[in-house]
């Protein structure tokens, strides 16, 4: 599982593949610390979308309950209702709660509207078989 002490290091998987993230469209899945509350004050998302904004990716995200504040969605961050708007045309997702609505995606409906098929999944809450099937470039990092 990600924690507080893990967010450079799940960022450094993402760097093995994107050299640079400067104007990559990431997409983070999950705000809340954990699925099934809006309690974000031991959130892992807060300081992965901070360095992504400071290497000038474009952050979008979704969550099923939390609403980003006024304070992120000023900084340029995006945030939406459906998850597979969030996703369309995306270099990457991350996964960073482990809502069930992630895991009961149509993800080969994701494949197809996604830019690079590339998912890392901070919350390892997918079949690895069943995304390298569909021709995802996927990394589980920690565990359910």
């Amino acid at each position: 599982m990600i924690n507080q002490t893990q967010p450079q290091y799940f960022l450094e998987k993402v760097r093995n593949s994107f050299h640079s993230l400067e104007g990559k469209k990431v997409t983070v899945f999950g705000l809340s610390f954990k699925p099934h509350t809006d309690d974000t004050r031991e959130s892992v998302s807060f300081p992965i979308m901070k360095q992504l904004l400071d290497e000038k990716a474009n952050v979008v995200v979704h969550d099923p309950i939390v609403h980003l504040s006024k304070y992120w969605l000023d900084k340029g961050v995006t945030q939406c209702s459906d998850p597979y708007e969030a996703a369309l045309e995306s270099d990457i997702i991350l996964i960073c709660t482990n809502w069930p609505h992630y895991e009961e995606l149509d993800w080969a409906k994701v494949r197809n509207i996604v830019h690079h098929a590339f998912v890392f999944d901070g919350r390892n809450m997918l079949e690895a078989g069943k995304m390298n099937e569909l021709n995802f470039n996927y990394e589980g990092i920690g565990y359910p």
